[in-house]
């Protein structure tokens, strides 16, 4: 893990460090990293995927991290985006440092969820099974998924691109969001 990434020519200098099996992980901490994002991920195929560390990050802007978020939205926002557009995994989410605040864990771990961010950084042994229970599909995501797959692809051999399932139209982005849903659980 790479901490405070801020130009891609610190990718560079550590990429010379690195064997053949290891991979980088810049954490973005700063408004400069925020910015550097898109120029961080493509600076080289060593990049495996990008981190959030909020706390930091917040420090820098001399802003506040609040219960609603709302501060966090862009910077979250901002990394999925970056990563999506160089075809890397999903960003890693910030930690969550109330480490007895279970409720606060789901709340924070919930809404990086929706967000893009399907991994957090964890301080306490204890929020683990809580963040593998929010980001991993539920049976009844799993469930779903599989039934759109199903219906899909069977539909797609008689040469329809668009149908409906339990009310609900299924086209090609449905499918390949239930196809994404399958691949995490792998």
């Amino acid at each position: 893990m790479l901490p405070k990434a801020e130009s891609a020519e610190a990718i560079y200098k550590l990429k010379k460090e690195l064997s053949a099996n290891q991979w980088i992980f810049p954490i973005i901490e700063t408004a400069k990293g925020m910015v550097s994002a898109s120029e961080l991920v493509t600076s080289s195929k060593k990049v495996s995927r990008l981190a959030f560390g909020a706390i930091d990050y917040c420090l820098d802007l001399g802003i506040s991290k609040t219960v609603s978020q709302d501060e966090l939205l862009y910077p979250r926002s901002t990394l999925v985006v970056a990563s999506k557009a160089a075809g890397i995994d999903p960003p890693i989410d910030t930690v969550f440092t109330d480490f007895k605040d279970e409720n606060g864990l789901k709340a924070e771990t919930d809404c990086a969820k929706q967000l893009g961010l399907l991994a957090k950084l964890c301080i306490h042994p204890n929020q683990v099974k809580i963040v593998n229970r929010i980001l991993t599909p539920s049976p009844e995501e799993l469930s779903w998924a599989k039934k759109v797959i199903n219906a899909f692809e069977e539909a797609e051999e008689k040469g329809i691109a668009a149908i409906s399932l339990n009310g609900k139209m299924i086209d090609y982005p449905v499918y390949k969001q239930a196809v994404g849903i399958v691949l995490r659980t792998l």
